[in-house]
């Protein structure tokens, strides 16, 4: 039997559907080669979810995406 594998992931955010991908690849979330697909909603204002395309087949960057420095507050 051939198991097709997963290509959609989604969540509340950004973070959440990549770590839903992370968990099923066995990879960190920072690992993940996503696409953002925008999902369309109806005339009802309903809370958006983020939706991600991983390609089962290469589901690694090729680089781990870079951890952005903290934000750093100067005073005025």
């Amino acid at each position: 039997m051939n198991e097709s594998k997963r290509r959609f992931f989604s969540g509340d955010s950004l973070q959440q559907a990549l770590v839903q991908a992370a968990n099923y690849f066995n990879l960190d979330p920072q690992e993940i080669a996503y696409r953002s697909i925008e999902k369309r909603h109806g005339f009802l204002k309903v809370r958006r979810k983020v939706v991600i395309e991983v390609d089962p087949d290469a589901p690694r960057r090729e680089t781990p995406a870079a951890s952005l420095p903290p934000a750093v507050r100067t005073a005025p």
